[in-house]
């Protein structure tokens, strides 16, 4: 494999205090795969929108093979109507297939703040949509994590985080095992 783009908000950027380049979805994911080239273009509070922008500088100029798009979270948080999230990330997915670069939709992680509960399922129906429409790879993550707040006891769950949003290395070993058990036939056409 070539390289592989993470596009997406500092869920995906990933790195913080207690939580090293070694232990983010984006490097597992891409080590996994045996990417040559694994570029993480996560920015802290970023939306849809202001990923787009990005996206010549952040992602196309890189000439990868690949680009995962995890987006959500900030367009919730800071209100962020429905349709012009749905637009943004269109957007993007389009761009994208007229460069050549194939996009594949991770859905982000559930959020632990009741806001993030309650609105994002409309979020989560776009991205859908935008998957099946585009006839792009789709990898719900949220829903993987809301079996996981159902069936882990409460301190598991809370291991997954480092605050109400953003992953610990066992939220981001998380996200990488779902993606290594559904993403083979993405990335080997098995």
């Amino acid at each position: 494999m070539s390289a592989i783009v993470f596009l997406g908000d500092s869920i995906t950027q990933g790195i913080r205090e207690g939580v090293s380049a070694a232990n983010i979805f984006s490097y597992k994911i891409g080590n996994a795969f045996n990417f040559t080239n694994v570029i993480n273009k996560g920015a802290p509070n970023d939306v849809a929108k202001t990923a787009l922008i990005r996206l010549q500088s952040d992602v196309i100029y890189y000439n990868p093979d690949y680009c995962v798009i995890m987006l959500g979270t900030n367009d919730v948080l800071s209100k962020v109507s429905v349709l012009d999230y749905k637009t943004s990330v269109s957007d993007i997915v389009k761009i994208l297939k007229l460069q050549n670069i194939a996009p594949i939709i991770f859905t982000p992680p559930l959020g632990r703040s009741t806001e993030q509960i309650d609105l994002f399922p409309n979020y989560l129906i776009a991205l859908e949509e935008i998957g099946a429409d585009e006839k792009v790879p789709f990898i719900d993550i949220y829903r993987r994590f809301c079996h996981a707040n159902l069936y882990l006891s409460k301190e598991e769950f809370s291991e997954l985080y480092t605050d109400w949003v953003h992953l610990s290395p066992k939220g981001h070993q998380l996200i990488s095992d779902i993606v290594l058990e559904e993403a083979h036939s993405i990335f080997f056409n098995s």
